[in-house]
């Protein structure tokens, strides 16, 4: 990975997020961050969580959705968690969807490249890599893991993380 404000320097990642600051956490580590995170209220100042996109019904009929970020302690880099609403869909439309995501993804302009790498026993996409060209940038990959949980009441919890794997470098 290239560090380009201070200079082309090509950084391994473990270098990289020792020198970012990035926080990373696995299996029952991750679980135990992800529920703290979850409990904090976004309106207790003492989190410092800022609402960072706000998509609302008026404008996408339907979609409500919030995203926000705050500092981690010991970090440069902040933390987002969203809550996306999705009135009026069925959980088999979203089903669905997921099930069928590299046909409505390659639809956005901006995704050159999407695969689904990994799925859940159900079908469901497990592990996600895009390639996207935003404006006034070099194209830029992504390869994610989706963390599931089955709730009660028969919807999803879907928590993501960026991974690096051997067949697909970033």
């Amino acid at each position: 990975m290239l560090k380009v404000k201070t200079g082309a320097i090509n950084y391994s990642a473990e270098e990289l997020t020792k020198e970012s600051g990035v926080i990373t956490a696995e299996g029952d580590d991750a679980k135990v961050m992800f529920d703290q995170l979850s409990k904090e209220d976004v309106n207790d100042k003492q989190f410092k969580w800022k609402k960072a996109v706000e998509i609302k019904e008026k404008k996408h009929p339907g979609i409500n959705g919030t995203v926000w970020s705050r500092p981690m302690n010991d970090s440069k880099v902040n933390m987002t968690r969203g809550e996306f609403y999705l009135k009026g869909i069925k959980m088999e439309t979203f089903k669905k969807f997921m099930l069928n995501i590299e046909k409505s993804t390659m639809e956005n302009k901006q995704i050159k490249e999407f695969k689904v790498i990994e799925r859940f026993e159900d079908g469901l996409p497990k592990i996600m890599y895009s390639r996207a060209k935003l404006p006034m940038m070099t194209d830029r990959d992504n390869l994610v893991e989706l963390g599931r949980n089955d709730m009660p009441d028969g919807s999803f919890l879907f928590t993501n993380k960026s991974i690096k794997r051997d067949d697909y470098p970033l």
